[in-house]
């Protein structure tokens, strides 16, 4: 394996160059095995923790540690090229880094699962609770997941797991990545910028990767909510596999964040007595094997599942709805080179299932026991179903210092569909049977990268062929990185994109509050094809100590739904059509001295909707932004010990105030607003703190401890403001959310070397 130093390349100009020429040519992986090096110099104890940086990989590396100081390897690695003949390279300086963030290019960001992480003080490494914390990023309701990129709301990303689309990024519908890391050991996102390969999406590009050929070893987890198993599998020097294994504990033990959680992101507003039961699980296993020296296969598959039940009972009542989330995915992929050019071929399938069963029971004296039982009295189905299918076909150029192309072919097909089914008093019967909704594109891709002098240019074009629509969307991407000194990069982005599937205000279940809203697909009438254009321009210093990159991004939507999730209060139920603006400054700094490490972020981001029959077309904030988001965070590491914190501020997000009631003959009745979005809820702060205590580098099992202790100062911060009519008093109520509440986290970790 070649050691390099995380997103940068040393000081010596000639280094740069023969590092960067082989990282192009030969395509080689950088990472590290602190543990092994540690070993080698005979420490018990590593001076800091070694982050781990891969890139895709062509060829094996071999090295040979020669000599080490407190802070620097100094390597002389060898690669071995296609034809199997040994080069040696420059000496490699590797720095010890404390956990942060790299930037390989400009305006891409990359976490290296799990020692580049920015929410230390959350629970062991959960990736999006990390990639939130990037500027230009919110969460304003605190879901796991619920990323809204430059202005976009969740249903408008792209995320990726090794090329296989993932739609549940959360499990108990909020609380946690749905994914554990054994099977995560790189994440991406992409914010703008984007290549020409990546569609079907209008907002950011998150890319979850496994690289089984480079786990550590076995690893086993037990927490208050789950326990945790990774296992790894290699045989001989051709076939590497990686399983994932996570399930929650049973609810009944109720432990202090089952508690927190259930009660934040599964929510009960109803009187009465009310029993809830929960859990998931998720799996996920990773393989690859290398045929010849130039072929791999790899395969990939999981399965996602979360449940939710709840019990209320009443006077004469008494109701049980059960929720379910599901996904599951699978994928294959053939990578093949040549001398002169290398090919993939993936194919990939996953679906997103969600469902809702309630059922009512009335309290009804019978006559022959002479007692009163519980009958069935209604019952109610309701089931919200995505299938994906893609199939895509890549040729490019080997990587080289100067010149790149790669022209592809990607086909996609969507099954969405929605199933719902009522029974009352068990004798009248109606059924809603929508079929499938089928969403074909077509879609043909072609870039190009040049490098010439201190010029770096990158341009692409993207056609879809929306085939259910009988509608094509032209795309080009252009970027253009200008290198001003060897750690000082300007950079400018343009790009078009489009999307065909979106949710919608409407959920699978009202007692869940806006936390399983259903998926539609584009039908050219209530929801038509959604048209982003987005140009940004910053600047990025790099440096193996600090980092600092600075954004100002412009993004206009076109064809915008009234119906789509994220724009409107949802008690406007009229139809629009409407277009949106945002534009706003990020800003990230971070600097990594040798024991700790301090980081923060800011970003201000403007919105503003403006929709044909609302306001008489003026425009008006949207309700998915918070106009500044200010987060602060750093950690300590002395020995075995480590101490972490996060600390967050953000301005209230916009909501839209009732005036009035009028009735209504379908709903019964309707608010009327008179400002749409004017108000605005209270600032929001919260403070995180975690603790860690590694022992046994020197045992075959590895132990580690995290505390950590989420809202610590115990905030009541207002996520969401929500109107209720009492049309008995005639009177419009209040309704707050708050933040999860002071939360108590404990999770042991043991690990092979």
């Amino acid at each position: 394996m070649l050691l390099l130093p995380l997103g940068l390349y040393g000081q010596s100009s000639s280094l740069t160059s023969t590092l960067k020429s082989a990282e192009l040519k030969y395509g080689v992986q950088y990472n590290y095995n602190a543990s092994l090096a540690a070993q080698k110099q005979g420490w018990n104890d590593l001076p800091a923790q070694v982050v781990d940086f891969h890139a895709q990989i062509r060829e094996r590396a071999l090295l040979d540690v020669l000599e080490s100081s407190p802070k620097i390897y100094v390597l002389a690695p060898m690669i071995t090229d296609t034809s199997g003949s040994a080069i040696e390279l420059d000496e490699v300086e590797v720095f010890f880094q404390q956990p942060g963030l790299a930037q390989p290019v400009p305006g891409k960001f990359l976490f290296q699962a799990p020692n580049t992480q920015l929410n230390l003080a959350a629970t062991p490494f959960d990736i999006f609770q990390n990639i939130v914390q990037l500027p230009g990023i919110q969460s304003p309701d605190e879901q796991v997941g619920g990323l809204y990129i430059h202005g976009g709301t969740p249903d408008q990303n792209l995320v990726t797991w090794n090329g296989i689309r993932i739609y549940q990024m959360s499990h108990v519908y909020g609380g946690l990545s749905s994914l554990s890391t054994h099977t995560i050991q790189q994440a991406t996102v992409e914010k703008a910028g984007i290549d020409a390969r990546w569609g079907q999406h209008t907002g950011g590009l998150i890319q979850l990767v496994s690289q089984p050929e480079y786990h550590p070893g076995w690893s086993a987890r037990l927490g208050l909510l789950d326990v945790d198993l990774g296992i790894p599998l290699s045989i001989g020097s051709s076939f590497d596999l990686v399983m994932g294994l996570r399930k929650s504990l049973p609810a009944k033990w109720d432990t202090p964040p089952m508690e927190v959680i259930s009660g934040h992101y599964l929510p009960v507003t109803s009187p009465g007595m009310n029993n809830k039961d929960w859990g998931y699980h998720d799996y996920s296993v990773s393989a690859v094997y290398r045929a010849q020296k130039a072929h791999q296969f790899r395969a990939h598959a999981f399965d996602l599942r979360d449940q939710f039940s709840l019990t209320q009972v009443q006077t004469q009542f008494s109701s049980l709805e059960q929720t379910e989330q599901e996904s599951s995915g699978y994928g294959l992929s053939w990578q093949a080179q040549w001398p002169n050019f290398a090919m993939q071929t993936q194919w990939s399938k996953s679906e997103v299932t969600l469902e809702m069963h309630e059922k009512l029971d009335q309290l009804q004296w019978d006559e022959e026991d002479g007692e009163f039982d519980w009958e069935g009295f209604s019952k109610a189905d309701k089931i919200n179903k995505i299938q994906e299918t893609e199939a895509a076909w890549t040729i490019n150029s080997l990587p080289d210092p100067y010149l790149n192309w790669r022209v592809g072919y990607q086909w996609n097909l969507k099954k969405i569909g929605l199933n719902t089914f009522s029974e009352q008093e068990l004798t009248d019967t109606e059924l809603f049977d929508y079929s499938s909704n089928k969403l074909i594109t077509h879609a043909f891709f072609a870039s190009f990268n040049n490098r010439i002098s201190i010029f770096s240019f990158s341009a692409g074009l993207r056609y879809n062929q929306y085939s259910n629509l009988g509608v094509g969307r032209l795309e080009p991407r252009l970027k253009l990185d200008m290198a001003l000194s060897p750690s000082l990069t300007t950079y400018a982005s343009f790009e078009k994109k489009s999307q065909n599937i979106f949710q919608t205000h409407e959920e699978i279940s009202p007692s869940l509050e806006d936390k399983n809203n259903m998926w539609v697909g584009a039908d050219g009438g209530y929801f038509p094809l959604l048209m982003t254009q987005q140009q940004s321009f910053g600047a990025q210093l790099q440096h193996k100590e600090y980092l600092l990159d600075i954004n100002y991004f412009q993004k206009h939507w076109d064809q915008l739904s009234s119906f789509n999730y994220g724009y409107l209060d949802p008690n406007d139920q009229d139809f629009h059509i409407g277009q949106s603006e945002a534009s706003g400054f990020n800003l990230f700094g971070q600097y990594k001295p040798s024991s700790w490490v301090v980081w923060g972020s800011w970003s201000h981001i403007v919105g503003n909707n403006q929709f044909i029959g609302l306001k008489n077309g003026s425009s008006f904030p949207n309700n998915n932004t918070q106009k500044n988001t200010l987060v602060f965070g750093g950690s300590w590491h002395k020995n075995r010990f480590s101490v972490h914190n996060l600390f967050r501020m953000a301005s209230g997000r916009p909501y839209s105030r009732p005036d009035s009631v009028v009735e209504d003959p379908e709903l019964g009745h309707r608010f009327v607003y008179q400002n749409l979005n004017g108000e605005t809820l209270p600032h929001y702060r919260r403070w995180d703190l975690s603790a860690t205590y590694h022992w046994g580098e020197d045992h075959v099992w590895q132990k580690k401890l995290i505390c950590s202790w989420q809202n610590i100062t115990a905030e009541k911060n207002i996520l969401q403001r929500k109107h209720i009519y009492q049309p008995e008093l005639d009177k419009i109520n209040v309704l707050n959310y708050y933040s999860v509440a002071p939360t108590f986290y404990l999770s042991l970790i043991l690990s092979t070397k």
